[in-house]
């Protein structure tokens, strides 16, 4: 320290070198990381009177005797540190009395100095040893010695206290204590200095080649970083059973080998059953006190060194076999014990010990000698050791006296029941190997039967039997009961049960009658997601057999694939699709109604069993092709069930569908809903793709339930939900709290997990606000269990991870045409005999609570945005193209911190990403393209030759998209080119690039349209860019649109009287008001007779006195409204002074109504952004007929355009139905009323004369 004492020439005895393990232990003092790690504790319990100055006489007699006593540090200033002995001791001996307290308050006042000393950083420069005396009565005292470790280690305590005894026995009588002869420390230092360096290098860099692989502590509470940084002591001790340890030293003893041995191959296998690794690295403890130093067991210093033990596992060999390898281990290091471990960890490339291991294992076998503990009239009655170290956790084993395991961990990341569990696990793993020794590693059982219970009868629930009922039967009860409801809302149209139930009849009984005979048959669906598809899908299970969704997007090839692989007998094909010319199948039109001709009412349809296929569906793998999953009926209605008894859809819901109906959340939107009377409101793609249509949509068809990915979900977020909404269900990715905590206090938010395998949905999770990370899957689903499990599907314990595996009434049958990939991940379950397990290949992690964690794959599969994706498939698909001799595709993250594909490629010529897009595009469906590519001479690999992921990640040598260079040619092209330098975060980008060939993605998509429309404030959708997917098509999409408002005649409102509007009006909520009228049959016939004069439509001429009424009304001679036309609204502006007559007039606007095209319409759902602000007395009149805009979109609608009038289509027995709605508040009381009587006043005289006087 800056700030040491100067010590005087003449107090110093000596100076000698530090030992590399006391360098090790002043860097970490020096750091301040851990200032109270590696502070050593010795606190004895002394029955008998004490005297104090007997005491310190003691203590002083010791450290004379004792170098390390005296001993102090200094580094400041100095090429390297030193250790100084002083001649005179200087310790700190304190008296502390408590005999004024009661029994309990004196035991808790010794309890909390235990604690303070503790905590109480050594100085190294002045006094690294203290002893505080707390006196308790008359004849008893707690005698506590702290110090640094740097001093001496556990060996040389029960020296120190045997020579305390003694001295103090002597002090007592009036002698002189013996001064025993010591070897000094110095000479330890020196027979360090000696060693044969270049023998360790070469032993120790081939013991730990390839030391990466090796087993991590996987157990972590997830502390943050700043919470970690400073470790927090925690400490656990189990005691080990006498007759275990009788077992285990007649083991031991049986073998040859020591005790020490097992414990320390017991610790090795419970690593590498926590992390699954076969290679375990843990520290161990050594004396490393030399026979070649005289009487070198007497001596009081740090001799101990901490250094790996390695020890590779295979879970094939007995565990006998790892504890002879453990032997084997121990003695072939022996001659290389004193290395130290900053030359270790430097050779083996860990740069540091932490890098090397995290967990050390000290056996502490140096007992005190009992005869020790008593001198004259005081006697040691009870002792206790506590040692500190800044390594998440030190296994310190006591093996004498009591058996005990002391487990001292760090707090800051690792949580106390899962230590607890841990001694558990640890007791148990030992009683298994001294009873059973040749039982297979894999073999052996982690979890102990009280855990096992737990998991088993607590986290998951017994399972009853679905209902046998079928799919489609349960849909005709509910057609049969509720024929009026409303079942599916397609393209604008609703369709009730009845009408979807009659069609599918009859599609199904022509299937049945021209197609299938008998048996299980297959019918592939390709067509658009649509009412038709519905009906298709209810159809082919009515006749009998299963489906197979292809949705239309996909790649001709995988296309054809599918077709193959499942040898579907007919392909039901949607309008304006091609079916692949290899398929020689029977094709059957879904269009139209011929599809449902000639579908006689008597042809039989078959009875289904519940064990046949109701639909195969496609997910990637990691052969290079898809796989198909056989769904059952039993397994589709089990999960209907299950999402029944959690959400209990009704007549009343309304649900998204969104997905494609090649994914499994296709099932969970569709099915649940058709079944329970509840309505599916079928979305676009352009919908989905755009968040602020998907609001739109979801709140104009009174949406209930929206089935989600997160990112999705995230931009439902940002926008604070939608009013209706009531459940939110997220699946398919990884979801964090920022995707939905606006979310969570409006509506019922939950994370869903599962894969298709298991019917869709095997764990739900509610989420909750006051979780912030790690956010759960939750718990099983009724008629589902799960189990976390190692390779050899035993459990895995609460807080280890290991393989998802799920069972129950919801598993699959298997994969089609593929009974080897079936046998290997369908396997019987272990725990419910007569049931199967799915093996789903994620990993996961039981909570304390029941819920799981997902905490990845344990294979080369991935999810990216939603979807399921083998990366081996991609690599396989990479590597077909004739220029690649290598790849490898891996999941990194992109510039916004969401998962993307990246690949690699060894390539001998030059390539552009465009190309590879080019090559996969009929390979692989769009969701698999990578994101990035990255040019490599060759994978590079690690030790066991594995590709080494890490200097993969290091590659910058990027593929250019094919069309940078093109110089941009615009301003606009060029601010645009800013707005996807700052998305992506690329620096050369140019006008013909491509979004996705460098890095794009849907998400970055919309990222790209929310910074786009802050920069022109231009309407651009997320759609638009969807079909504009480079900068210069943007750029011309923007100039475009600019220059069009720029001309267009929307940049005013038009005035009415200051005394029409209210003057404490607000802009706010929409509140309408509404006044119906009703022209008369008269006015109306009159109106279309001049309509006909004047070669115009009756709407032509409603449309031209809607703008006079408001000439008029404001006292001017021109006039503005929104007419809405095919494509949008349309603005009108009437300039009466250049008209001579109505006939004028009429033919005017009726040409801005015909020759309204889409370029001079802006569509309804963007019109708030080309509104600009209005003034106190300025509105903007809105017309439109009935049938053009929807009630739902009329109520968005209002809030811009505060007077909108509706005209019927057509005119009824009664007249023609005028309708005015307004903005409440908006308007003086009876403004309205004025204004509609007034538009009717001037129908009337228009009918009367042809003129309005």
């Amino acid at each position: 320290m800056s700030d040491a004492a100067k010590l005087d020439r003449a107090s110093i005895e000596d100076i000698m070198a530090l030992t590399p393990t006391q360098e090790g232990l002043l860097y970490h003092y020096r750091s301040g990381m851990d200032e109270d790690s590696y502070v050593q504790q010795l606190s004895i319990r002394f029955a008998g009177e004490l005297q104090m100055d007997v005491l310190r006489a003691a203590w002083r007699h010791v450290a004379q005797a004792n170098e390390m006593l005296r001993t102090v540090f200094r580094w400041e200033k100095l090429e390297h540190p030193v250790q100084i002995v002083l001649r005179e001791p200087n310790i700190q001996v304190e008296e502390r009395d408590c005999s004024a307290h009661t029994a309990e308050e004196r035991e808790k006042l010794v309890a909390d100095a235990v604690e303070e000393e503790r905590n109480r950083p050594a100085d190294l420069t002045a006094a690294p040893l203290r002893v505080l005396v707390c006196v308790l009565d008359n004849h008893q005292f707690e005698m506590i010695v702290s110090w640094h470790h740097i001093l001496f280690d556990g060996w040389s305590n029960g020296i120190l206290l045997k020579e305390f005894m003694q001295a103090y026995d002597a002090c007592l009588s009036g002698k002189e204590p013996n001064a025993p002869r010591k070897t000094r420390f110095k000479e330890f230092v020196s027979w360090l200095q000696k060693g044969d360096r270049e023998a360790s290098q070469l032993y120790w860099k081939e013991e730990l080649a390839g030391f990466a692989d090796r087993a991590v502590l996987p157990l972590s509470t997830g502390a943050g970083a700043e919470a970690a940084r400073r470790k927090v002591p925690g400490t656990f001790s189990a005691p080990i059973p006498p007759e275990m340890i009788a077992q285990l030293t007649d083991y031991a003893r049986g073998k040859g080998v020591t005790a020490a041995t097992v414990l320390y191959g017991v610790w090795a296998l419970l690593l590498h059953k926590y992390s699954g690794a076969g290679n375990v690295i843990f520290g161990t403890t050594v004396s490393g006190r030399t026979p070649e130093l005289d009487n070198v067991e007497e001596m009081i210093g740090l001799f101990i060194n901490t250094v790996p033990l390695r020890v590779t596992i295979d879970e094939n060999v007995s565990a006998e076999q790892v504890i002879l390898a453990v032997d084997a281990a121990i003695r072939r290091r022996e001659a290389y014990e004193s290395t130290p471990i900053t030359d270790i960890a430097a050779w083996s490339g860990a740069g540091g010990a932490d890098g090397l291991f995290e967990t050390i294992v000290v056996l502490d076998n140096y007992p005190l000698d009992a005869s020790a503990l008593r001198c004259g009239s005081l006697t040691a009655t009870d002792y206790q050791m506590r040692e500190s170290t800044h390594y998440k956790l030190t296994l310190g084993i006591h093996t004498f006296g009591e058996w005990m395991v002391d487990f001292d961990y760090d707090a800051a990341t690792l949580s106390a029941s899962d230590i607890e569990r841990m001694a558990g696990h640890y007791l148990h793993l030992l009683d298994q190997i001294v009873h059973q020794p040749l039982r297979q590693v894999g073999d052996l059982d982690l979890v102990t039967p009280s855990e096992r219970e737990i998991i088993l009868t607590r986290f998951n629930r017994s399972i009853e039997k679905s209902s046998q009922k079928l799919a489609h039967h349960v849909f005709e009860e509910q057609a049969s009961a509720n024929p009026t409801l409303i079942a599916v809302i397609s393209g604008g149209q609703s369709f009730t049960y009845g009408d979807i139930n009659a069609r599918a009849e009859r599609l199904a009984r022509r299937l049945r009658r021209e197609t299938f005979k008998s048996g299980e048959r297959l019918v592939a669906l390709f067509a658009e997601r649509s009412d038709e598809w519905i009906v298709a899908m209810l159809a082919v299970l009515k006749a009998g057999c299963g489906y197979i969704p292809i949705d239309n997007a996909y790649a001709p090839a995988r296309i054809a694939y599918m077709l193959e692989d499942s040898a579907a007998e007919v392909l039901l094909i949607g309008d304006g699709l091609e079916a692949p010319l290899t398929f020689t199948g029977r094709v059957v039109q879904l269009s139209g109604a011929a599809s449902y001709e000639g579908d006689s009412s008597d042809t039989p349809l078959l009875n289904t069993t519940e064990e046949q296929i109701a639909y195969v569906t496609y997910t990637s793998g990691s052969t290079g092709a898809p796989k198909g999953v056989m769904t059952e009926h039993r397994q589709l209605l089990a999960y209907v069930h299950a999402f029944q008894q959690e959400f209990n859809l009704g007549p009343g819901d309304v649900v998204l569908q969104q997905a494609s109906c090649s994914f499994d959340h296709f099932v969970e939107e569709v099915y649940p809903t058709l079944l329970s009377g509840a309505t599916i409101v079928i979305a676009k793609r352009e919908d989905v793709l755009d968040p602020d249509r998907l609001v739109q949509l979801l709140q104009t068809s009174g949406v209930t339930v929206v089935t989600i990915q997160p990112l999705l979900l995230s931009e439902l977020n940002k926008r604070g939900g939608v009013p209706g909404v009531h459940t939110y269900l997220s699946g398919g990715d990884v979801l964090k709290a920022a995707h939905y905590d606006q979310l969570v206090d409006k509506a019922r938010v939950y994370n869903t997990y599962g894969p298709t395998e298991a019917t869709v949905c095997a764990t739900y999770w509610r989420c909750d606000p006051e979780v912030e990370k790690n956010i759960p899957i939750g718990s099983p689903i009724a008629g589902y269990n799960v189990y976390i499990a190692d390779r050899r599907g035993k459990l895995q314990p609460i807080g280890i991870p290991g393989e998802i595996c799920i069972s129950g009434n919801g598993v699959a049958r298997g994969y089609l045409r593929n009974p080897e990939l079936t046998k290997s991940k369908f396997v019987p379950d272990p725990y419910r005999p007569g049931e199967t397990m799915y093996r789903t290949g994620d990993v996961g992690v039981w909570q304390e609570d029941g819920t799981i964690r997902f905490e990845g794959r344990n294979d080369e599969q991935v999810k990216i945005r939603g979807y399921r994706i083998d990366l081996r498939e991609i690599e396989l698909a990479l590597q077909g193209h004739e220029a690649i001799t290598e790849a490898f595709v891996m999941a990194t993250d992109d510039a916004a911190g969401e998962k993307q594909i990246a690949a690699y490629v060894a390539i001998g010529r030059e390539m552009t990403a465009y190309e590879l897009r080019e090559h996969l595009s009929d390979k692989l469906p769009a969701h698999m393209f990578p994101s990035v590519y990255y040019r490599i001479a060759a994978i590079p690999r690690t030790g066991n030759e594995k590709a080494d992921k890490q200097a993969l990640l290091r590659c910058t040598d990027r593929l250019p998209s094919g069309r940078v260079g093109v110089e941009s040619q615009s301003e606009t092209e060029n601010a645009v080119i800013a707005v996807w330098r700052d998305v992506l975060k690329l620096a050369e980008i140019g006008p013909d690039d491509h979004f996705f060939d460098i890095g794009g993605n849907s998400l970055l998509l919309m990222t790209l349209q929310a910074k786009l429309e802050r920069a022109f404030s231009a309407g651009i959708t997320v759609t638009d860019l969807f079909s504009l997917p480079t900068v210069s098509k943007q750029a011309e999409w923007l100039d475009n649109r600019l220059s069009r408002r720029e001309a267009y005649p929307i940049d005013g409102y038009q005035p009415l009287p200051e005394d029409c509007f209210e003057p404490r009006w607000s802009k706010g909520e929409a509140i309408a008001g509404q006044i119906q009228l009703q022209v008369p049959l008269e006015v109306v016939a009159a109106l279309d007779r001049l309509a006909a004069e004047c070669s115009v439509e009756r709407y032509d001429i409603l449309a031209s006195m809607w703008g006079y009424l408001f000439a008029e009304a404001a006292g001017q001679r021109s006039a503005v409204f929104h007419a809405a036309v095919q494509h949008g609204a349309l603005a009108i502006r009437l300039d009466l002074d250049t008209l001579h007559d109505f006939t004028g007039l009429f033919a005017s606007v009726s040409a801005k109504l015909r020759n309204a095209g889409a370029s001079g319409v802006i569509p309804l759902e963007r019109v708030d952004r080309f509104i600009p602000e209005r003034a106190p007395s300025d509105t903007l009149p809105f017309l439109c007929r009935s049938s053009a805009v929807a009630e739902s979109e009329r109520i968005r609608l209002l809030s811009l355009y505060d007077l909108m009038l509706i005209v019927e289509d057509t005119s009824t027995g009664k007249g023609l139905g005028l309708t005015l709605q307004y903005q409440k508040g908006r308007f003086q009381q009876g403004t309205p009323e004025w204004l509609t009587e007034s538009y009717l006043d001037l129908l009337r005289q228009l009918s009367g004369t042809g003129v309005v006087s």
